[in-house]
């Protein structure tokens, strides 16, 4: 990314930036929650830290450490995006490959093509651990069945979560071969779940948190998830629907603990 932000800045041009928000608004709107997609991801480090040596020091300084980095690039990479019109009508979804071909060529390209696919790798691999590792510990408290709360006996890890995760991964593909989804929309529905997950976190750290900066902090990402909230249409369906599900999940768990008792 760092590459591609040095090769395409000599071809950028100063008035691809005027008029500023040349439809208003509601565009801006509609990227901000689109954009949750890209920057949701590191919570997970949070569902692996059983398997860090010390995750007390090391959680907080790698997240620290991934958010600036992170931050600097994707902002980087969106100025010279606008600025060599690498995007709109007629372009296809290879972004990156293109600005790193306004500097090296088509060879270039390639080479960012075959990078894309190995990171991308990466972060689908640490998604799966990290959430096989979330529906781990969620069944060994109780709150989904506990025959994923059981781990490999020679590995150490949740086999179980990801031999069950091959069935909507397979959905998904399946749909998507039989009929192609727009990439926006796609984004936009889990998208919808994060922010709505970023919500409760950010009300539950105003809450919790006794620095008033911190406090502040959880304040300024509320008002942020509730602004971006807005613009998710019809995905907001999807967390509301899960909610009402685990309201009643919670609601029959409570009726046949009673019943068990009695």
């Amino acid at each position: 990314m760092l590459a591609a932000v040095i090769l395409a800045m000599p071809h950028m041009k100063a008035k691809v930036f005027s008029p500023w928000l040349p439809h208003g608004w509601v565009p801006v709107g509609q990227s901000l929650a689109l954009l949750f997609w890209a920057f949701v991801g590191w919570e997970m480090l949070g569902h692996m830290s059983e398997e860090f040596v010390n995750p007390t020091k090391d959680v907080p300084r790698a997240l620290a450490m991934a958010i600036m980095v992170i931050d600097v690039l994707y902002i980087a990479v969106s100025v010279v995006t606008i600025g060599t019109r690498t995007y709109g009508a007629g372009k296809t979804g290879d972004g990156l490959a293109q600005l790193v071909g306004l500097g090296l060529g088509r060879a270039g390209m390639a080479v960012i093509v075959v990078l894309a696919i190995l990171v991308t790798y990466g972060t689908i691999h640490t998604y799966v651990a990290g959430f096989s590792r979330l529906v781990y510990a969620q069944s060994r408290a109780g709150d989904l069945p506990l025959m994923f709360a059981q781990l490999h006996r020679r590995f150490r890890t949740p086999s179980r979560v990801f031999v069950a995760l091959i069935v909507p991964f397979a959905i998904v593909l399946i749909v998507e071969w039989v009929h192609p989804l727009d990439l926006s929309q796609l984004i936009l529905w889990p998208s919808a779940i994060f922010i709505v997950l970023y919500i409760a976190a950010m009300g539950a750290g105003w809450r919790l948190l006794s620095k008033p900066g911190h406090r502040a902090a959880a304040v300024l990402g509320l008002v942020f998830s509730i602004v971006a909230l807005s613009f998710v249409g019809w995905a907001l369906l999807l967390p509301l629907g899960i909610i009402v599900v685990a309201w009643l999940g919670g609601k029959f768990r409570v009726v046949a603990t009673l019943n068990r008792k009695t």
